[in-house]
């Protein structure tokens, strides 16, 4: 009964959401083999760093093309992976892998050490939104343009890297998925109410704003083998009872839509900055984080995602 309430108190809300490296030392960007379209090399592109490998370090914040470019394993990295790309114009950044703790900072350090960048290239399933909105600032920042190349896919908070492009471009295959951003909250209300405390030590360790006084428990455990002296009554039994956790949930609820509405907030503010539609606010809101959508290239021209 109480993990089915704490569940129904997540759907009553609609909610589905590296380390710091030392400046880099110099070096020699890959060459872009040609390409048409404008799409990132293929995989294998010789690196010019000495003897480096594909998916091998060339200092502390670049890499080789790596060798095994399939989704499956771009989409398994937790934090962005950056490899260099030299053209007649300038380098280009390939950016791949997920957004994780530590990465604007990363981003930062990588864009100073291959300047003069003119474009970056995402594949990246997402990650931490806050962590990504911050990267897309510093894009804006550094005014560059940004592109998602055939066959590669940038979703969820890799949308808000994407975004800060001051030109953004999205090649014929090339995917832009949505969903809704997610509570890690609400995720943790459940496992706090999925097990029921064993005594009332547990229960004041676990929820520190709600502390019951052990005088009680036990009084009520006392009245409880009266009424069945047959029965094993023991203070877990206390803790089984719903209206222990109504005012638990309550509080938690409340802080939930609280935090949700700060972030719905927060990335309206994000997208009028880079001048996006804000009716790609409710689009995204409208599919859970359960899942993605891409959108089709009539949408992403609607609500301004691409520039070109």
């Amino acid at each position: 009964m109480i993990r089915r309430l704490a569940c129904l108190a997540v759907l009553a809300l609609g909610l589905v959401p590296g380390p710091v490296v030392a400046q880099a030392g110099q070096f020699k960007p890959q060459e872009a083999k040609p390409v048409e379209n404008g799409s990132r090399p293929v995989t294998g592109a010789t690196p010019t760093a000495p003897n480096a490998a594909p998916g091998q370090r060339i200092d502390s914040i670049f890499e080789a093309m790596p060798a095994n470019f399939e989704r499956k394993a771009v989409f398994s990295e937790r934090n962005l992976h950056f490899v260099p790309i030299s053209t007649k114009k300038g380098n280009i950044v390939l950016v791949w892998g997920g957004v994780g703790n530590g990465d604007a900072i990363r981003f930062n350090a990588a864009m100073a050490a291959a300047k003069p960048v003119v474009e970056i290239q995402f594949y990246s399933p997402g990650g931490l939104l806050y962590e990504g909105m911050k990267i897309g600032r510093l894009i804006r920042g550094m005014q560059l343009a940004t592109r998602i190349t055939a066959g590669s896919a940038c979703a969820s908070a890799c949308n808000f890297m994407f975004l800060g492009g001051v030109v953004r471009a999205i090649e014929p295959q090339g995917g832009f998925g949505v969903h809704m951003f997610s509570d890690q909250s609400a995720d943790m209300l459940v496992r706090d109410l999925a097990k029921t405390p064993g005594s009332v030590d547990e229960f004041n360790d676990r929820f520190p704003k709600h502390v019951v006084k052990r005088y009680d428990v036990e009084a009520w455990v006392e009245r409880e083998r009266q009424k069945n002296p047959d029965g094993k009554i023991t203070e877990r039994n206390f803790f089984q009872q719903d209206h222990i956790y109504r005012t638990i949930v309550d509080e938690r609820v409340r802080d939930i839509q609280q935090d949700s509405a700060q972030t719905a907030a927060d990335i309206a503010i994000f997208l009028v900055e880079m001048r996006l539609s804000l009716r790609f606010l409710v689009e995204f809101a409208d599919q859970t984080s359960y899942g993605v959508r891409y959108l089709t290239p009539d949408q992403l021209r609607s609500f301004n995602i691409v520039t070109n």
